[in-house]
């Protein structure tokens, strides 16, 4: 996303995840060597909690390589309360993912450090009550005081912090709004991931239930000199301890609003299961794929009116349980406000647009199915709806009163449908020529130099790559270099031909076609295609009875040459990576040794780990 719309996620500090982005940061720390500058980095264990095991660097070397990290830039110019660097603790209410709602708290903490501030220097970087907030780390210090009034001590309420900008010529209502807009933008950047978790566990459920789950985050937020909000983390599952009365306050009152919004009812799981029921039975009693096929093209014809139905009526459906649900919501928000969907259709659809850029961002680099099966219908208004089953209903008595086709028209339909296959075929071929194979810490452009450069000296890298390929990595690890682009193929698949299943694809069959032989004998298929004989693999179509089109078998050669750049990227990453930990090994002599390029070979074990990363 911050490739995407660099300038709407700009809201957090420079933020590096170990050990995947080692690289990246430490060409980030070099650049800050060459123009003389010197930062403060703060190291937080990516499985930490509670504060456990935070430190500050200004020392890049310090950083292991191998550890599971997430470094981020130290702000050193916070906004002060009393000489005191504070955050903000803000919760978040998610009541629904789909469609998207988001409530925002009008409470929360105020957390402060207990030792005056001054700027990072190498002689008080140990000093964590001075720069870290954590509650879990200040409460052992000396100067910590556990008040029980909301506008003094080491903890205090946002309500406090309102009142206290006030009175220092600060805009409440200008930085609740930006703070808004931060927690948006970030929500709809997981939109995609949760949308997919959400529809894979229910997916009997098309958003039409009013209680099918919800989430309360706890954003970190710091403030700058500026007041400008800075996004420091989110907490998937928030404290709700309660060490002082601040505490029972707030969160009582927190967890009191949530129940009472989200409407949770005795019957819904009752419902719930009932559905779910349905759901099965309708799997089971769906006809085989032989039955389908046997259908005259009028029952075809009905059997699709008869979907557009029913997708309507689930729209509709929807349309007024959404209706039904902002209605209660309004009545009993309690100390929530809905900050999405707003009430300002053009910043509606700005966070829209955001989010159709998310998802194609997560359909380019994973398996992830479609945002929305049913798009068309999304913005249509209940008459509209209405209108168009009348319309559909009036279709199907017409076919009943109609007698037989005329066969032309079976010829119209079946050049139109292979117009149609004809045309989603070119889009699949432009979208992979589009595609390009990610290396983890790097642009696109540094991903193609490095192509390029293993190209050129290919006389140096061929055996190394067999070695790696054939020999190194077994059959799984083989398959999983294979499955990378499989994935993303599929995804491919999912988005430009609006199947969820795309199993019963011919081009999808021929595919899996190609990516079997790219297997074949522990991978001498795909080593093949590095040869003068790179284009053995069509031999598979040779015998075939079926006909394949040109643009089927330029598709099929562009992903040959995507699983080509799959394996050069994975086996230069495994290369960089592996020199690197090289680098780093201390002898009893305090000197580095380092194994040249010309002789190293990857060990099974990181040939694995460097596997799943780039998965």
């Amino acid at each position: 996303m911050v490739k995407e719309l660099p300038d709407d996620y700009s809201f957090f500090p420079r933020t590096w995840i170990l050990p995947a982005e080692y690289n990246a940061y430490q060409s980030y720390c070099r650049d800050l060597k060459k123009r003389k500058k010197t930062k403060t980095f703060i190291c937080k264990p990516s499985n930490g909690a509670m504060g456990n095991g935070i430190s500050l660097t200004r020392n890049s070397e310090n950083v292991p390589w191998n550890e599971n990290y997430v470094i981020q830039e130290y702000m050193e110019k916070p906004l002060l309360i009393d000489g005191l660097k504070f955050d903000l603790r803000i919760y978040v209410l998610v009541t629904s993912c789909d469609p998207l709602r988001i409530f925002l708290f009008d409470d929360g903490l105020v957390r402060l450090s207990t030792q005056p501030y001054t700027v990072p220097s190498d002689h008080n970087m140990d000093k964590l009550f001075m720069h870290l907030t954590n509650y879990s780390i200040n409460k052992h210090s000396e100067n910590f005081d556990n008040a029980d009034e909301h506008d003094r001590g080491t903890k205090r309420s946002i309500k406090f912090l309102n009142v206290w900008l006030k009175e220092n010529g600060y805009s409440v209502v200008e930085l609740w709004n930006n703070i808004a807009n931060v927690i948006i933008k970030t929500i709809i950047a997981a939109q995609p991931h949760l949308l997919h978790i959400y529809r894979t566990c229910r997916g009997n459920s098309l958003g039409t239930s009013i209680s099918s789950c919800f989430e309360i985050l706890g954003f970190d937020i710091i403030l700058d000199r500026k007041l400008r909000p800075w996004l420091l983390e989110v907490n998937r599952s928030p404290s709700f301890g309660t060490d002082g009365k601040i505490d029972y306050d707030i969160k009582s009152r927190l967890v009191t609003d949530t129940l009472r919004l989200i409407n949770i009812k005795l019957s819904d799981r009752r419902k719930g299961l009932a559905a779910q029921k349905a759901e099965v039975r309708k799997r089971l009693l769906r006809p085989t794929q032989r039955s389908r096929k046997e259908k005259t093209d009028k029952e075809k014809k009905k059997d699709l009116i008869e979907r557009r139905m029913e997708n309507l009526r689930d729209r509709l459906n929807q349309i007024r349980v959404q209706n039904a649900r902002e209605e209660y919501e309004n009545k009993n928000l309690g100390g929530f406000r809905r900050i999405y969907p707003t009430e300002d259709v053009k910043v509606n659809e700005k966070y829209e647009s955001m989010i159709d850029v998310a998802h194609k961002v997560i359909l380019a680099g994973s398996g992830i199915i479609n945002k929305d099966g049913c798009a068309a219908l999304k913005y249509l208004q209940e008459e509209e709806i209405l209108d168009m089953l009348e319309q559909c209903e009036m279709e199907i008595d017409s076919d009943k009163n109609q007698g037989l086709r005329n066969p032309k028209d079976d010829d119209y339909i079946k050049a139109a449908i292979k117009q149609r296959e004809e045309e989603l075929t070119n889009r699949t071929f432009a979208a992979l020529n589009e595609m390009k194979i990610k290396f983890p810490g790097k642009s696109d452009d540094e991903a193609r130099i490095i192509l390029q450069s293993l190209q050129d000296n290919w006389k140096f890298h061929k055996p190394r790559v067999a070695s790696y390929w054939l020999v190194k990595l077994d059959t799984v690890k083989r398959k999983k270099v294979i499955d990378i682009v499989k994935t993303n193929i599929g995804s491919v698949l999912q988005y430009i031909w609006r199947s969820p299943d795309i199993d019963n694809l011919r081009l999808n069959r021929i595919f899996n076609r190609v990516f079997n032989r790219l297997l074949w004998s522990h991978g001498q298929g795909l080593w093949n295609c590095f040869s003068s004989i790179g284009n053995s693999w069509e031999i598979i179509f040779n015998k075939s009875t079926e006909n394949i089109s040109t643009m089927e078998m330029n598709c099929c050669r562009r992903i040959v040459q995507l699983c080509r750049d799959c394996l050069l990227i994975v086996y230069q990453f495994a290369c960089e990576a592996k020199l690197a930990a090289d680098t780093t090994v201390q002898h009893p002599s305090n000197r580095a040794t380092i194994s040249t390029y010309s002789t190293w070979q990857p060990s099974q074990s990181l040939a694995n780990k460097h596997l799943e990363y780039m998965i």
